[in-house]
């Protein structure tokens, strides 16, 4: 349903933090992990911001990847909101959504477009592909 993104008006954006800033989605996160029993999973697709970033990140363990194998076609951001991985083909241009749909929908171009995230900023570490994650306290 995208709700973690502010999808198309982020697209190319080096910085979110108007339209989207990284405390709303902050929040959003440590609500459903309060909703969550210990042992309860939380699974986020198509976010741009990276969950092990929230105040609650110490308190779920990584699980891993579903399919699709890659965590969505947005780009990711850090907390203050500036790009730090951008989703991109196998050419290196990023992915427009007109394209992710065509990748995931359309028997004919599966294959054809990779989603790869490419690290753009100094220092930063961007996980693009954990989806699933488990509450653990």
């Amino acid at each position: 349903m995208n709700v973690l993104v502010r999808y198309p008006a982020m697209y190319g954006l080096d910085d979110i933090s108007e339209i989207y800033p990284f405390s709303n989605f902050d929040e959003t996160i440590g609500t459903m992990h309060e909703a969550l029993k210990v042992g309860g999973y939380l699974a986020i697709y198509n976010s741009c911001y990276l969950v092990e970033h929230t105040s609650v990140a110490a308190k779920l363990k990584r699980i891993g990847q579903a399919i699709p194998k890659q965590n969505g076609w947005v780009d990711k951001y850090d907390r203050a909101g500036q790009r730090v991985a951008v989703a991109s083909d196998a050419h290196g241009v990023p992915i427009s959504m007109k394209a992710w749909r065509q990748y995931m929908f359309n028997n004919s171009h599966v294959g054809k477009i990779k989603n790869a995230y490419y690290v753009v900023k100094d220092g930063e570490q961007a996980d693009c592909k954990t989806i699933i994650w488990q509450k653990i306290a």
